[in-house]
């Protein structure tokens, strides 16, 4: 591939999995993975060289095998997890890794809302901004019939 052509999302993640020398992904993800699920099936279909993928039950699970893998073979491996409560679900076990001296690559996604409106933006001075709406929403923290709120105006309580 060229320098000129663009990747896909996914493609990038195969790529750098592979250029790390990872032989497996070792995935408890949701579905913000996607593209690589796709770009994985394309590279498989195509006989294009990528790491093997292991879908688990469960991030500590995911990290664990990917650990032992490293153990054996010294090299590192592709984890995904899902995003903010993956990873901290798979934090002991990147820890033990870590303290093991197991090479490993970690990956996981970023979700910037709860899915109930638009995404907060940076603004140039590198501060968070929410967008402003008069609209209620569910509050993320309560279950679905709790009290509503605003949404909050600029900026944005991280």
């Amino acid at each position: 591939m060229t320098h000129t052509e663009h990747l896909h999302g996914g493609d990038a993640v195969v790529s750098a999995f592979t250029a790390a020398g990872a032989d497996h992904i070792f995935c408890s993800s949701g579905s913000e993975w996607a593209p690589v699920w796709e770009s994985l099936a394309r590279h498989h279909r195509d006989g294009l060289p990528c790491p093997g993928y292991l879908d688990l039950t469960h991030e500590t699970v995911a990290v664990g095998m990917a650990t032992g893998y490293g153990l054996i073979t010294r090299r590192p491996q592709g984890v995904l997890l899902h995003a903010a409560p993956g990873l901290l679900q798979g934090s002991m076990a990147v820890h033990g890794a870590l303290l093991a001296g197991v090479p490993m690559v970690v990956a996981s996604s970023e979700s910037t809302t709860y899915g109930d409106g638009p995404a907060r933006t940076r603004a140039a001075s590198g501060t968070a901004t929410c967008p402003s709406s008069a609209a209620p929403t569910r509050s993320p923290s309560r279950s679905p019939s709790g009290p509503t709120r605003r949404r909050a105006s600029t900026p944005c309580p991280r």
